[in-house]
């Protein structure tokens, strides 16, 4: 036979107490993870926005016959890699297809001749277009280190050649 003891009033007002102080911490648990979630979200679309302005900026600045420039780069968020085409070797580039880019948005953008400049992180993604850009090879991707890209800017007068920093 059980025996059922009736919880008295002040008991069932203890336990309701207990169940909203527990909604509420989970409510601002929940919301605050969201608040902090966007607040990161768009500190990193700023950060990419920077990256894309300094580095369009750089290989327009720096096409002067015989300069030489060197810059460290920040990458931004989740961008762990840098790739550039040369426009004037786009044929070529084309020539290679999809599966030697190793990249279908890297290849579609050269073929479509829309873009040269391209970052790759958990997606590939165009940053822009600059007949400006030379590279030896046709191509060149360089993965960043430690979140940095080093970057050396060399200009022939009409172009920026665009070579890794890094030493192999």
């Amino acid at each position: 036979m059980d025996i059922i003891i009736p919880l008295r009033r002040a008991q069932m007002s203890q336990a309701f107490t207990y169940i909203a102080i527990v909604l509420l911490i989970g409510l601002i648990a929940v919301l605050g993870f969201k608040g902090i979630s966007n607040i990161m979200k768009s500190s990193c679309e700023q950060d990419k926005i920077v990256f894309v302005n300094n580095m369009m900026q750089f290989v327009e600045d720096y096409s002067d016959r015989g300069s030489v420039y060197e810059e460290t780069i920040k990458a931004p968020c989740d961008i762990s890699e840098l790739c550039f085409v040369n426009t004037s070797l786009l044929g070529y580039a084309i020539g290679w297809g999809g599966e030697d880019i190793g990249d279908d948005v890297i290849y579609s953008g050269v073929k479509s001749n829309k873009s040269n400049i391209f970052v790759k992180g958990e997606f590939t993604e165009v940053i822009g277009r600059s007949a400006k850009v030379n590279v030896e090879s046709g191509i060149l991707c360089m993965k960043s280190r430690n979140g940095y890209f080093k970057l050396v800017f060399t200009g022939t007068g009409k172009n920026t050649r665009i070579e890794s920093g890094w030493s192999s």
